[in-house]
């Protein structure tokens, strides 16, 4: 099989000692019941899986499942992973009871191929087959068996052998095969643990490719392992691929922290959920209506748990009805979306109903979620890739998602969500964060709306600020964003003028604050005082002082830089300031210098200015600062803008 192109899984069903076994012994010559109660009692207890060879690039492994009804479990465990059906009818009985529940089964687990085998041909005359086949036909009319062929076949002459053979063939042909380039994933079946070669796994690939020394993580568990080796039917090698049956060594994992029902994937694979969002069906035959909030056996893949089960859009299921629905597991559920459950009565074994996950999650289901909700789980269930990505985004309004994580959270391939949302881009949808994250256009400029609001808001209640940064302004919105799009959000509304860049921060220009009473009068204080200096700067001690000590320093040193901000008065190093009057004044007569005697020095400034030295340098500075002159060595000149 190591040349094969693609590989499938088929599966061997029917009821109870109608000849699955022989059939499969007589395919490949590999007896599938090994265990020994299983040769005691003459039955199937375990799945068991025999390769088949194949001349035309197919790789086949047939798996056995159980026929009687006490081993239900292991029947639905074994047939997960088929792509394919056999089923299997004795001439001497015809359709017995697990004939069509196998048969439900398999279309509820999504089997499309297949063809059935009429055995024990030997035992019965030709009328008898003519009767047993028109029951056939009509047991299968409306499965996704019907108009199939119907193969007669005896282990016991080797008759129909090649008309099975060839069966076979091109019920495999009509097979599309799993898909290689997604992330690794495998529902384990079988664990052994062998003296000095440590801890083997088995099971099916249902995804990706695996390879020697690939790190992989057992789930629920989350335990790391790296692969040590591989065999694929007894036959070492160093790649396996989806379809394939493989055994994978683990390094260093001990055999009770893996079992049958966990998964092994692909080591950047999400953490499972408690709760699954599905698509369910109940059989035309199921004998009682589901309601919601009632108790189920759910299997999907190998594993089985229990679970409560809460409808989405109405309060109980009939016969033959489907419906979304919610289920919800004491602990977390290693399923994925796109594979396929069946559902089963609590302590009964029968199989009442199944269908298909449409989404793993931490979120319970609550009416008011269902407007948005349901839309995007019914385009799941149609698997309408478009319609479900237009669906998800605006549900995850205040997530960033990358196409992995659209991947892991749809079910479809990463490339594929990739290709559809640069469409969605180019039509305006979708916003792309330079992480490689996307988020629906009309819940972007939702928050940018929303982010606008809280900044214009910040400056109306803190007018004395002059500017606010990312952190503040998310911690205003009613659910802050993450911080890639919180900074995205506010670039692009600077980028529009909505918002201005200031001091590393974000400021409104339409938002005006009031100020308090106190407020105005200390503004008051130093606009007359600022005035009443002429060219002397102030210092807020000054002004202090002049108010009689009637205000807290403080408030009048924040009320300075609030003038500051809105160009009242103009602060120079030392902390002290000056009214834009007595700037202009300053500028006239330093300039008026400069134009007389081609430079200004300090010497200048008694006479021009009326103050020396240490008042004079920090005013001499600020006019460097704002490019009006510009110093070499002790004196001033112009900056050659300036006249």
């Amino acid at each position: 099989m190591g040349k094969a192109k693609h590989y499938i899984t088929m599966g061997v069903a029917g009821h109870v000692d109608h000849g699955k076994t022989s059939l499969v012994k007589s395919l490949t010559g590999i007896d599938t019941d090994r265990l020994e109660e299983e040769k005691r009692r003459g039955l199937s207890i375990e799945s068991s899986i025999a390769p088949f060879e194949m001349e035309d690039g197919i790789g086949i492994a047939l798996v056995d499942v159980p026929g009687h009804t006490d081993y239900i479990k292991n029947t639905i465990r074994g047939l997960s992973a088929v792509d394919a059906a056999i089923l299997v009818v004795a001439a001497d009985e015809g359709c017995m009871p697990q004939t069509r529940e196998h048969l439900d089964m398999l279309g509820l687990l999504g089997v499309r191929s297949g063809f059935v085998v009429l055995t024990k041909v030997d035992l019965v005359d030709e009328e008898t087959l003519d009767l047993a086949e028109m029951e056939i036909i009509d047991e299968i009319e409306g499965s996704f068996l019907e108009g199939a062929p119907i193969v007669r076949f005896s282990a016991l002459d080797r008759r129909g052998l090649e008309g099975v053979r060839s069966a076979v063939k091109c019920s495999a042909g009509q097979v599309t095969p799993k898909e290689v380039g997604k992330p690794f994933r495998l529902w384990i079946d079988q664990v052994r643990s062998n003296p000095g070669f440590g801890t083997v796994v088995t099971g099916t690939i249902s995804a990706g490719s695996i390879s020697l020394e690939d790190t992989v993580k057992i789930f629920p568990a989350g335990v790391q392992a790296r692969v040590r080796s591989l065999e694929v039917h007894n036959r070492r090698t160093t790649r396996a691929v989806a379809g394939q049956r493989v055994g994978i060594n683990l390094h260093r994992v001990s055999v009770g922290e893996a079992s049958r029902g966990m998964v092994l994937a692909d080591i950047q694979s999400p953490s499972p959920f408690r709760f699954i969002n599905a698509a369910l069906t109940l059989l035309t035959n199921a004998r009682r209506p589901v309601t919601s909030r009632q108790m189920l056996r759910i299997h999907a893949g190998t594993a089985v748990a229990n679970a409560r089960i809460f409808m989405m859009e109405k309060e109980s299921l009939k016969a033959g009805e489907s419906g979304l629905v919610q289920l919800r597991m004491k602990t977390p559920f290693p399923a994925a979306p796109g594979e396929k459950l069946v559902v089963c009565p609590l302590g009964e074994h029968r199989i009442s109903g199944g269908g298909r996950i449409l989404e793993v999650t931490g979120e319970k289901f609550r009416a008011s979620k269902a407007p948005r909700l349901l839309p995007y789980l019914e385009e799941l269930n149609r698997e309408n890739l478009q319609g479900a990505l237009e669906n998800l985004l605006p549900v995850q309004q205040r997530r960033l998602l990358s196409a992995r994580e659209m991947a892991d959270r749809t079910g479809f391939a990463a490339d594929e969500i990739e290709r559809k949302i640069k469409a969605m881009m180019r039509k305006g949808k979708v916003v792309r964060l330079r992480v490689e994250r996307f988020i629906a256009r009309e819940s972007f400029d939702g928050f940018m709306q929303e982010a606008l609001h809280a900044a214009r808001s910040l400056s109306r209640d803190f007018p004395l600020k002059s500017h606010f940064n990312a952190v503040e302004i998310n911690s205003r919105l009613p659910h802050p964003l993450e911080w890639e799009l919180i900074e995205k959000i506010l670039d692009d509304l600077a980028a529009r003028r909505m918002l201005l860049k200031q001091n590393g921060g974000y400021i409104a220009p339409d938002a005006h604050g009031s100020l308090s009473d106190t407020q105005r009068e200390i503004v008051m204080a130093i606009l007359t005082s600022s005035a009443n200096a002429g060219l002397a700067p102030l210092s807020v001690d000054r002004v202090w002082k002049l108010t009689e000590r009637k205000f807290l320093k403080n408030d009048i040193r924040r009320m300075v830089n609030y003038l500051n901000q809105k160009n009242k008065i103009m602060i120079l190093n030392d902390k002290r300031f000056l009214s834009p009057g007595a700037v202009e004044e300053i500028k006239s007569r330093v300039g008026a210098v400069i134009r007389s005697r081609g430079a200004f020095t300090i010497g200048d400034c008694k006479q021009s200015l009326g103050y020396g030295r240490t008042v004079a340098i920090p005013i001499l500075e600020y006019l460097d600062t704002i490019g009006f002159t510009r110093r070499e060595g002790d004196i001033r000149v112009f900056m050659e803008r300036n006249p």
